[in-house]
């Protein structure tokens, strides 16, 4: 069951935190990597598995960039995200030495060090940074889209416009060629002759 629970959540089926977050593009991996499953958790005080508010007093990270200025999501992440800094991944093995109790250290690239020795390879797949790219990328092209809007809207009046003037010019080909049928096949007056034979 946690399993399915866990799979619905990183396929946008359920209202997981994982749905309900923002990451600025570029830092997709670091952020899923550095939650892992508890991504898939909602932030919903009647869920069975959740996240919550907790007001800690937890020991600053001093390096990198702290995860929770790169990520915009719902309150009950915000005491995780400052225990995550985003670092050089040369810059790993050295600083995982320092960290307190809670504390990650994580690359744009994926690598992970936890304060408790627990270590993870750049490059290992990730669902999550997977669905939070795609998330990034439907973004972006809606942005897109909706700026090609008013160019689509005037390509089709353009179109409406030429299709008109098209109709115009052959309703008036179409009355200028039946004039001249009607000219020609009309005879001469007798007017006209007795003027012609002078």
């Amino acid at each position: 069951m946690a399993r399915k629970r866990r799979t619905a959540a990183m396929d946008g089926s359920t209202d997981s935190v994982l749905e309900a977050t923002t990451v600025e593009a570029g830092f997709e991996t670091a952020f899923a990597v550095a939650l892992g499953d508890d991504l898939s958790a909602p932030a919903r005080d009647d869920a069975p598995i959740r996240w919550t508010l907790n007001a800690g007093n937890d020991t600053p990270l001093t390096a990198g960039v702290c995860l929770a200025d790169k990520v915009d999501g719902p309150p009950a992440l915000t005491r995780r995200l400052r225990q995550i800094a985003v670092i050089a991944p040369q810059d790993g093995p050295r600083l995982a030495a320092h960290l307190s109790a809670g504390q990650r250290l994580v690359t744009r690239e994926g690598a992970l060090w936890r304060w408790d020795g627990y270590c993870r390879d750049a490059g290992a797949p990730s669902a999550a940074a997977e669905r939070l790219s795609q998330k990034n990328r439907l973004a972006v092209l809606e942005r897109e889209l909706t700026a090609l809007v008013p160019e689509r809207e005037a390509a089709e009046a353009s179109a409406v416009s030429a299709r008109d003037s098209l109709r115009q010019a052959v309703a008036a080909e179409t009355e200028a060629r039946q004039g001249a049928s009607a000219a020609r096949a009309t005879p001469p007056s007798p007017e006209k002759s007795r003027t012609e034979e002078k």
